[in-house]
């Protein structure tokens, strides 16, 4: 516990050591890279390498950026057809605006069935010209 610090008198803190100001900068103040800190068997702070990602964890990191890229695909194409829709809906859209809005639903459609859990193998659609 670093010199000064303050804290109710409970059992919660039965297990705190009082470390040199040295160890308490070093070890919680800043990191380093590709290191965590870990207890030793006597309690002090040592550094230990992080193990690398598992297979599992790789895969669910790169779902999670599949399904953030098709979010700003999907949130792309609803900017870009927003007007277009408007002026469908009050019978004003020209016939060019009209193919152009019906080419970027059925990539809206395509791009909802996009299965992020399927990376690497995404074949992502081709955007339509705007």
């Amino acid at each position: 516990m670093a010199a000064g610090s303050v804290f109710l008198e409970t059992d919660a803190f039965a297990d705190v050591l009082s470390v040199a100001d040295e160890i308490f900068a070093e070890f919680f103040v800043g990191e380093r890279e590709g290191k965590r800190p870990v207890a030793n068997t006597d309690g002090l702070p040592v550094w230990e390498d992080i193990p690398p990602l598992t297979p599992e964890e790789l895969h669910a990191i790169a779902v999670q950026e599949a399904e953030n890229r098709k979010a700003q695909l999907l949130a792309e194409a609803m900017e870009i057809t927003r007007e277009w829709q408007t002026d469908l809906l009050l019978g004003i859209i020209s016939d060019e605006d009209k193919s152009r809005l019906i080419a970027w639903r059925s990539y809206v459609k395509k791009l909802n069935e996009v299965d992020a859990t399927s990376v690497p193998d995404i074949s992502w659609p081709y955007k339509p010209a705007v």
